[in-house]
This record gives structure tokens, sequence and C-alpha cells, in this order.
């Protein structure tokens, strides 16, 4: 790698000697006063030795993350999820944008499949009928899938107006869409 660092500054210096010969030739007074930097060797070999600083700082591994839930050891919550998968009625269906995946270390979306047994994670920016085989599934039972967004026919579960409708959600399977993602994301 030192090698080529060289040759690389040697190059420079070449193109540097040749680029100043074209413009001009100059005299000693020139030289030390106007046109010549007597720093650029300084110059080229710092940003020689800064590429290959870089070179060795990405060749390194990258750091230390848990197998299990997949972040850093200090934000590690292995101890906290449980031994068994959990087994709900209803089946949760994660649309995941991905610049939400990309927050692997923060993000709470690749806990719920170590958390909950019926949990599926699509990711993408738009999905095809293929890839949202769980809606279709749903659809030809004849049931609605809920989808957990804010809107002006959003049903709220906690309101007491909303009692008939809650209890006809428990007494069967449902499938849950969640929509992981910012608001602009979202939409």
């Amino acid at each position: 790698m030192r090698g080529n660092n060289l040759k690389m500054l040697g190059f420079f210096l070449v193109c540097l000697a040749v680029q100043m010969r074209q413009t001009h030739s100059f005299s000693a007074t020139e030289r030390s006063t106007n046109y010549y930097d007597p720093n650029m060797k300084t110059k080229i070999a710092s940003s020689v030795a800064k590429t290959e600083r870089r070179e060795v700082e990405r060749s390194r591994v990258g750091r230390e993350i848990c197998e299990r839930c997949n972040r850093p050891p200090p934000l590690c919550v292995c101890q906290s999820l449980p031994d068994k998968l959990i087994d709900t009625s209803t089946s949760v269906l994660i649309l995941q944008h991905p610049r939400e995946r990309r927050r692997k270390s923060l993000s709470t979306v690749p806990l719920m499949p170590l958390v909950l047994e019926k949990c599926t994670v699509k990711v993408g920016y738009n999905f095809t009928r293929e890839q949202l085989d769980l809606v279709t599934e749903c659809l030809d039972a004849g049931q609605k899938p809920l989808l957990l967004f804010p809107g002006p026919d959003a049903i709220s579960l906690d309101d007491y107006n909303n009692a008939d409708t809650v209890k006809s959600l428990q007494d069967r399977e449902q499938l849950l869409i969640l929509i992981d993602g910012t608001w602009g994301e979202a939409k």
C-alpha cells in the first residue's frame, strides 16, 4: 500500500512540474513570490497520508453487535425478550420504509418478530399483490384487515361508544397492518 502511495506522490509532483512549465518559466524571484508554493510537496504528502488513513479505517471490521437482537452491546435487549414467541390470534404485518430499516440500533420493528409468532415485516416503497399475500388471504376469508393509521374514519379502540365493534374484533382472528416510517414516508 505504501509503494502505491509513493507512486501517487511522484505522479502528483510530475503533474505539478509539467503544469508549472507549461504556464511559465520561473526565475528565482518569481518562484519565491508569486507562483510557486514551497509547501506543495508537504500538502501532497499530507493528502496521500490522509488517503492511506481512510483506507485503513474503512478496512476495519464494523462494530460488534448482538447476534439475536442485532444491536450494539450497550443497547442489547435480549434479557427483555421472551424465551418463547408469543402466540396471538392477531397476525401483524409491518410495512416498513427502507430508510427506517437503516436505523437498526434504534428501530423497534426488528424486535417484533423476536416477540410475536405471527409477525411479518415487508420493506419497500410500494408493494405488489404477491408481497401482500397476508392481506389477500385475509380478504379471501371475508375479513377486513385492520390498518393502524390515524384518519377521519379511524375507530378508537378505547372509546366506549365503539364497544360492540371492539368486541366483534376480539372474537376472531385479525390481520393488523402497521406502517413504519415518518409521516411523509407513510403517506
